[in-house]
């Protein structure tokens, strides 16, 4: 009720407008604003905004940038280079009609490596490097050789370990280095001889020893120091239980 004129008037009471935005992506071009896709569509009725984002593209990443094309291009231009690479290895002078052999004989190779190491890009290079090096290398030039006269075949020399590939020279020498290197690691077998605790060892000190009679004679002493008796000819050897300390006892010893 108005005082003045005396009558009613309604107040309408306004609140702050209520905007709702529906946005499935935010899109914002370079400057931070929203992209001309998204279109405003306002509600007269109830004042309000709705914003709705059709035809948004995504960024294309790395992978799909790149097309199957040029992956297949680029995996033909490898191959190819490996190929070439190993057919300088196996014929480094050759006639016309042995590079046709050398060249059929390179791309079965590089065939059978591709196959073996088809799906990890690292070991079939890493392969082919090896291959590589060991037909260029004079040493193992009998792996050259082999493949030029097919004794060898190439879905054997490609699966040859390092170790095979490696000349007789070396081959030996590794099984000699093995060889040493499993003796020296051997637990060390029973000490011969007598069992005594009468003598203490000149290097740990135990009192675990045995004891051997040896005679001058075996020791190939020249006959001026052997002795006409056979008591005074014997030696006694000892030789310690704990660690393998040996040496010779002039002394008698009670057993």
């Amino acid at each position: 009720m108005c005082a003045s004129c005396g009558h009613e008037a309604s107040h309408t009471s306004f609140s702050p407008e209520r905007t709702s935005i529906s946005v499935t992506e935010r899109v914002k071009d370079s400057e931070g604003s929203l992209s001309p896709s998204c279109q405003p569509n306002r509600d007269s009725s109830f004042g309000s905004t709705s914003i709705t984002v059709s035809n948004v593209s995504h960024a294309p990443t790395s992978e799909d940038s790149i097309p199957p094309q040029c992956k297949d291009i680029g995996e033909s231009a490898l191959r190819s280079k490996c190929i070439q690479l190993l057919l300088d290895a196996l014929q480094p002078e050759t006639s016309k009609e042995a590079d046709g052999k050398s060249a059929d004989l390179a791309r079965v190779i590089e065939e059978h490596i591709h196959a073996l190491h088809s799906e990890n890009q690292v070991k079939y290079k890493a392969c082919i490097r090896s291959k590589v090096s060991n037909l260029r290398n004079p040493k193992t030039s009998h792996l050259r050789q082999g493949l030029l006269d097919s004794s060898l075949e190439p879905e054997v020399f490609v699966r040859m370990s390092v170790e095979e590939m490696a000349s007789e020279e070396l081959q030996r020498l590794r099984k000699q280095y093995s060889l040493w290197g499993v003796s020296e690691r051997q637990l060390p077998q029973r000490v011969e001889g007598t069992p005594t605790h009468k003598l203490r060892c000149r290097r740990c000190e135990a009192l675990d020893c045995r004891v051997t009679q040896v005679s001058r004679g075996t020791l190939f002493l020249p006959a001026w120091v052997r002795q006409a008796t056979a008591d005074q000819d014997a030696m006694t050897f000892v030789t310690c239980s704990r660690c393998g300390e040996q040496w010779y006892h002039s002394g008698w010893i009670c057993l």
